[in-house]
């Protein structure tokens, strides 16, 4: 893949045509196959441990325990899971170096001082934080959710540093259009960004949604189902949001999760079922509902009721 996105860009500076270039690598993903030398690149022995490591998933929903890739490593002692965060790493800089060969390939071609450069992930691995594996199709904790995001600017006017507030993947796309001077579509989901960048804080609201779905342990289908006929009952519906201090999120068949990453940041206590924080929930289902609503959601009408009374 590398290959091909090197060849590409050196068929577009051939042409001397601007161009838009995407190069997604599977990596790191499982099935975790890594090449030498990558695969014994760093000594499990020297592998901390998440902090998060030991966690009984008490009062969390039941549906994280029943993950088909978090049985199969339940044996592993803590040096097992050692090597196999290590074996990951080396996977990890195995994509990193191929980042590298395509700066290098920019450089080579006099395209790097005129090319905005963009790496990001999809999303994060759990890689033995709450003593679970892969990725968070059941959760939403910040190792999955909480992705790398650089963009490199090369123009001397662009700003540089990091920027502290909250954004969403979706805003990727309406900030690279700002930061090229093209119009944003009037009716796209995403915000630029770009105002962020340069310090502006604004009226920018710091708060991402986030949602997933799939077929619950309730479900008695095996087929995609047609989106007027999507159930909630058989369906296990995840829509989650965070703010700079909170973690909300609602499932439609399970336990809702509520963390304080203030005093929180592993978020190992969920108190969406504590009474003290009955207020706090009830505000982000409708901050929930409004977001579902201002999106189009197919689900609204069916969920409203729902996630206004919680998962039953």
């Amino acid at each position: 893949m590398t290959d091909r996105a090197i060849e590409m860009i050196e068929e577009a500076s051939s042409r001397e045509q601007p161009f838009f270039l995407v190069c997604g690598w599977n990596a790191p993903h499982f099935p975790m196959i890594v090449p030498a030398p990558y695969d014994t690149a760093y000594d499990p022995a020297e592998v901390p441990l998440p902090p998060t490591f030991v966690d009984s998933l008490d009062g969390k929903p039941e549906v994280q325990k029943s993950r088909p890739s978090h049985t199969p490593v339940q044996h592993l002692d803590p040096d097992g899971w050692r090597r196999l965060i290590a074996h990951y790493w080396g996977l990890v800089r195995l994509i990193d170096d191929q980042v590298g060969r395509i700066t290098a390939a920019l450089e080579r071609l006099e395209l790097l001082d005129d090319t905005i450069v963009v790496y990001l992930s999809d999303h994060g691995d759990l890689m033995g934080s709450h003593h679970l594996m892969e990725k968070g199709a059941w959760n939403v904790y910040e190792e999955t959710v909480h992705v790398p995001l650089i963009i490199r600017d090369p123009r001397p006017s662009a700003p540089r540093g990091v920027v502290p507030q909250l954004v969403s993947l979706l805003d990727l796309m309406p900030t690279l259009l700002v930061l090229v001077d093209v119009q944003t579509p009037p009716d796209f989901s995403g915000r630029s960004a770009a105002m962020l960048m340069n310090g502006n804080v604004g009226s920018w609201d710091e708060v991402v949604y986030g949602e997933t779905m799939g077929l619950s342990e309730r479900a008695e289908v095996d087929t995609p189902l047609p989106q007027d006929q999507l159930d909630p009952s058989k369906l296990l519906v995840v829509k989650w949001l965070r703010t700079p201090h909170w973690k909300y999120a609602y499932y439609s068949t399970d336990l809702d999760e509520l963390y304080n990453l203030d005093a929180d940041p592993g978020e190992s206590n969920n108190l969406a079922a504590d009474t003290q924080h009955g207020q706090t929930v009830q505000t982000f289902r409708e901050q929930l509902l409004l977001w579902m609503e201002r999106t189009g959601d197919p689900l609204l009408s069916q969920l409203r009721a729902r996630i206004r009374q919680g998962a039953t």
